[in-house]
């Protein structure tokens, strides 16, 4: 995925190493653990690690500060311009910043925060609605599962933490990504300065993370 926001469902480690997986594999966390078949991706800029080279690729999950993904949101969601891809929610208390590596090296991140229900929200209201943001992956990740496994991710944690509905606001060239993942697309084409045209996407949770944009 090039930039914009990535969905999907799976879970995660806390704090510290990545978990290394194998094909299919499970992370850890509080106790728990959820299996899953692709996972999340890795590393520096340049070309990536060796051997990410199918879209089957497993990847690892975990939980990440701001300053370990800074690096890359500024790259991919910034290119080339001094304002930094940083929002007052990064630094709230129960904010998820998700991280997807491959052999140890960052190959992607994602953000969700809960929030108010948006008043366009389609149909019945969820109980507790999380907002996606800031969805990055380095081009040598992109297209390899990373960014399904890092919206898996999101979905499983934002789940167990009793939110039901997740939604965004996707760039346009996202759109698809989403709607594959579940996700319906509400509302009008709308402009966010210096970033470009997007579309408000929707999803509600079900068991474990899954999900349904009806």
């Amino acid at each position: 995925m090039p930039s914009g926001e990535d969905p999907g469902l799976y879970w995660l480690a806390p704090h510290g190493p990545a978990v290394k997986q194998g094909g299919s594999g499970s992370s850890r966390r509080g106790g728990r653990e959820t299996n899953f078949v692709e996972g999340a991706g890795a590393g520096g800029q340049g070309d990536g690690p060796k051997g990410i080279t199918e879209p089957a690729a497993a990847w690892s999950l975990r939980r990440a500060a701001l300053q370990e993904i800074a690096h890359l949101r500024n790259s991919v969601l910034r290119p080339g311009e001094d304002k930094l891809a940083l929002f007052a929610e990064d630094v709230s208390v129960d904010t998820i910043h998700l991280a997807c590596f491959a052999n140890d090296d960052l190959a992607g991140c994602a953000t969700a925060f809960a929030t108010p229900t948006p008043d366009w929200w389609p149909g019945l209201a969820p109980r507790s609605t999380w907002q996606v943001k800031a969805v990055a992956t380095w081009p040598w990740a992109r297209r390899k599962g990373c960014g399904r496994a890092l919206m898996s991710g999101i979905a499983s944690e934002v789940a167990s933490l009793g939110g039901d509905a997740l939604w965004c606001n996707s760039r346009i060239s996202a759109i698809p990504f989403y709607l594959s993942l579940g996700f319906g697309e509400v509302g009008e084409e709308f402009f966010i300065p210096g970033v470009g045209p997007h579309r408000r996407m929707f999803k509600r949770l079900g068991k474990k993370g899954a999900g349904t944009g009806t």
